[in-house]
């Protein structure tokens, strides 16, 4: 074993074991005021304690953030990319709502700020340009069952092109995530609407698990 990581490992546990309570006591006033100072931001909304009781919720981890611009018009997946892209922050994940912020023992005040004042930001741009969001994402209809997945992944494939692969036979495990579940499995055929149903995922930004590199630039098909 490296003895530089197992020395690592100790000095993080017992910097736990001693100074984490405190660390964790004051993280959690800097998250509650973070969160007032954010659900001051118009257009922006943060979960907070008013959830509990409501939607089968009975509580939530403390140490995320949960934030959706939604009445912006932007979806989770595009809030994620733009505080990456724009501001340097990097979250946890983001769905068709929300985006999580997932805060621990490292995390400072200076951290907490920088996503202030980025969502303070993202508002002024896009106050008044797009419609809030609204739930439009149904899921297509399931696609034909062409060939079994055994028999798509030893069969000849070959790299199309993503607009070209409508009605040809998917050899790609396509996943969209959150929530994980696929939309296209190998031996499946690409019908119009699961074609459709991918394209708007992959225009937003939304992580597709499965084809090389996240991305539908190029998928295998059997031959």
């Amino acid at each position: 074993p490296s003895y530089i990581l197992m020395a690592s490992l100790d000095i993080a546990r017992s910097f736990i074991a001693t100074k984490g309570p405190s660390i964790l006591d004051n993280l959690m006033v800097m998250i509650d005021e973070t969160k007032k100072r954010i659900s001051k931001i118009p257009c922006i909304e943060v979960l907070d304690d008013s959830l509990i009781g409501s939607y089968s919720v009975y509580a939530y981890e403390p140490i995320r953030i949960v934030i959706s611009a939604r009445e912006l018009g932007l979806q989770g997946y595009e809030l994620h990319s733009i505080l990456r892209k724009d501001y340097g922050v990097e979250i946890e994940l983001g769905d068709y709502f929300y985006g999580v912020c997932v805060l621990g023992l490292g995390t400072t005040q200076n951290d907490l700020d920088r996503l202030y004042l980025a969502l303070k930001d993202i508002y002024r741009r896009f106050k008044g340009e797009r419609e809030a969001l609204s739930w439009d994402e149904e899921l297509p209809p399931m696609p034909p069952q062409i060939m079994s997945p055994r028999e798509a992944h030893f069969a000849k494939t070959e790299k199309v092109a993503w607009d070209q692969v409508k009605g040809r036979i998917s050899a790609d495990l396509i996943v969209p995530y959150p929530p994980g579940i696929p939309t296209i499995c190998p031996g499946e055929q690409f019908t119009d609407d699961v074609w459709s149903f991918l394209e708007k995922q992959r225009r937003v930004g939304r992580h597709l698990h499965g084809p090389e590199g996240g991305r539908l630039d190029y998928i295998n098909v059997v031959k």
